[in-house]
């Protein structure tokens, strides 16, 4: 069933019993701006919808001066024009002030649930349709303007049953998160154990080294040919390991330098080590590329393994330096000096049995890692297609009884800590 006929690709199907209203019938642009520039500054992403910047990881340039920046209410849809196209819109929770390259809507009446609305303009189908209508040269210049969105119609549910649909979604998302947050218990668990065997193998020392003279920057930068494919790396801050984005074009991947990655470097995020973003790479990461804003060291000689110095930084006193040699006032982006890191020394370990233990420890760590990561994508894959069922009224929750249950919220390690060097743009 084609909702919006005016549009051959939006494929999208709503309960036949909802009611289909076109965007201008139930929206307005609002184009009010701050005059002192006081107010709090918003965020609007296609991974966490709308947030205070000052909790965000962005790391572009944020104006100084607020004056001019459009105002968002509670209750209105802000809407990142840019990437509008990836989901980069939702309802504000806050008042505050967005970029005045943003487009900021309110309902003409009390058609929508707050909550229901900021699901149902997130939903993949729909975004999807934000994606055909969108104009512009190229991929990473695409605009979604009130114009196109204003032809979209959209189900409105009756009140109702848009409320019961979210306390559905808070009950069923809840049973979801109390199993990503059980997941991630189990590898702190395993990474305290890591922690104390680390520490008996470093005991055992009385020797010193400076990291510069046991490990060696790899720094394999490559040309990107805009017409060949890659898979681009990012990482998980607070030790949440890497990941690899699909293969794209090298005309979309971004304007940074970029490195290849090989097996057996130890990779810090060059912007979040202060929050623990290390990772052992391995062969499967061997086909990503990854921006300057990583360092990826390798051991000079095997007397000391790269999963000791992994150990380290993930024990307090190897974090601690990590955290000592990130500078920087700008919100959370606080970035790694690592010639600084460089200086630093670490106790040299002399057991090698205990230090083949803590070895075999670290690999076990990173394997339970990777496990979770993968368990963690399979569950927010499973919430997100029921969040889609239900919004859209594929399935009926009308008359499903909701038991007594904890809420959970979700955990932003899949979300918020998500750090690479193609985090949304805030300007222009």
């Amino acid at each position: 069933m084609i909702t919006n006929h005016n549009n051959p690709s939006d494929k999208r199907q709503y309960s036949p019993n909802w009611t289909r209203i076109k965007g201008s019938h139930l929206f307005e642009e609002i184009n009010l701006r701050s005059e002192t520039g006081s107010e709090e500054l918003l965020s609007v992403s296609h991974i966490t919808g709308i947030t205070p910047r000052s909790q965000k990881n962005v790391t572009m340039f944020q104006s100084e001066n607020l004056v001019g920046y459009k105002l968002c209410q509670k209750g209105d849809i802000a809407a990142n024009t840019m990437w509008t196209w990836q989901g980069a819109i939702g309802v504000s929770k806050y008042d505050g002030v967005i970029s005045p390259a943003y487009n900021v809507y309110r309902q003409k009446s009390e058609f929508y649930n707050d909550r229901y609305l900021d699901f149902l303009l997130r939903e993949k189908a729909l975004v999807d349709v934000y994606h055909s209508l969108s104009t512009g040269i190229r991929k990473s210049r695409l605009r979604l303007y009130p114009g196109q969105f204003f032809t979209i119609d959209f189900p409105v549910p009756p009140m109702d049953e848009q409320i019961k649909i979210v306390q559905y979604l808070d009950w069923q998302v809840s049973k979801i998160n109390k199993l990503i947050k059980a997941e991630k218990k189990e590898l702190e668990l395993l990474k305290e154990l890591l922690i104390s065997v680390f520490h008996n193998v470093s005991a055992t020392s009385n020797e010193r080294i400076r990291l510069k003279y046991a490990f060696y920057l790899s720094n394999d930068f490559i040309p990107i040919d805009k017409d060949e494919l890659y898979k681009k790396a990012g990482m998980y801050n607070r030790g949440r390991g890497i990941f690899l984005r699909e293969a794209t074009e090298g005309s979309n991947i971004g304007k940074s330098t970029f490195q290849a990655i090989h097996k057996n470097c130890l990779m810090i995020s060059g912007q979040f080590a202060w929050e623990d973003a290390v990772y052992i790479t391995s062969t499967e990461d061997e086909d990503g590329v990854a921006s300057h804003r990583y360092y990826l060291l390798k051991p000079k000689n095997s007397n000391i393994p790269i999963e000791y110095l992994f150990a380290y930084f993930i024990a307090p006193e190897g974090f601690d330096e990590l955290v000592k040699c990130s500078h920087g006032a700008a919100g959370r982006n606080r970035p790694l000096n690592i010639e600084e890191l460089l200086r630093t020394s670490i106790p040299v370990p002399t057991d090698t049995t205990a230090t083949n233990i803590l070895v075999e420890a670290v690999r076990n760590y990173m394997r339970l890692q990777k496990l979770i990561a993968q368990k963690e994508i399979v569950l927010h894959e499973y919430r997100g297609k029921i969040i889609s069922d239900v919004i859209t009224g594929k399935i009926d929750v009308r008359n499903i009884e909701i038991p007594d249950y904890e809420y959970i919220e979700e955990d932003s390690d899949m979300s918020d800590d998500i750090e690479d060097d193609e985090e949304l743009s805030e300007e222009e």
